[in-house]
């Protein structure tokens, strides 16, 4: 039986993408580059914030547009993380659910840890607990990160099952031994889900609590 459901952060539980494209184009401006649109963002969230701003940044970007568009972008997301930010439907009820049945619910994000925690105190108090990344820790799909919430928390990788809307989430969870169960309504469309290993995928809040539920019983 499992006790506590694993959340990503970035197309899971919060719509973060205006935000976090809001501060990419602001970095690609200061070096002179494309902006990028909302689809084209689509294709960069999931691997953390260097990767995405690599991502965005055409192919003749050099090592020292990377590192100004970092600069730029983490001064510019600082100030405006949470413009337009908001927690999908139905998401704070499902935690409020989970908890009356028992269940604990955390967050574990590519994103970097003060900013997770800023988004999750704002956005998700229900939370029992949350993590980002850090510079000596390798980011998701490795488990290091959500194994060191587990164990903060007092749960082990066997406890917990993982919902996500991406092929890294697909991807953490293998490595973490989980179950895992997509969500469609985030940055990743149901057949990229089905295309990338997702078995289950629930396409409301109300249908995730129906496919969690078995696994607490």
């Amino acid at each position: 039986m499992k006790k506590i459901v694993l959340f990503d952060l970035d197309g899971t539980t919060l719509d973060t993408l205006e935000d976090l494209r809001s501060a990419v184009n602001a970095a690609l401006r200061a070096c002179g580059f494309p902006e990028r649109s909302s689809a084209e963002m689509l294709g960069f969230v999931g691997r953390g914030v260097r990767a995405m701003l690599e991502d965005a940044m055409p192919p003749y970007a050099k090592d020292a547009d990377i590192a100004r568009g970092f600069e730029v972008f983490t001064g510019e997301y600082e100030k405006n993380m949470d413009v337009r930010t908001r927690a999908y439907p139905g998401v704070c009820r499902l935690v409020d659910r989970l908890h009356e049945a028992g269940i604990r619910a955390c967050v574990i994000s590519n994103k970097y840890d003060s900013a997770v925690r800023r988004l999750v105190e704002k956005h998700l108090p229900q939370m029992d607990g949350c993590i980002g990344t850090f510079e000596d820790m390798p980011k998701k799909p490795a488990p290091d990160t959500a194994l060191r919430l587990l164990k903060e928390l007092g749960f082990s990788r066997e406890d917990g099952i993982y919902v996500g809307d991406s092929y890294v989430d697909i991807q953490t969870a293998g490595n973490l031994g989980m179950p895992f169960i997509g969500v469609s309504w985030g940055f990743s469309t149901r057949e990229q889900l089905l295309m990338a290993g997702a078995q289950a995928i629930a396409a409301d809040t109300d249908e995730l609590y129906g496919l969690l539920l078995p696994y607490f019983r």
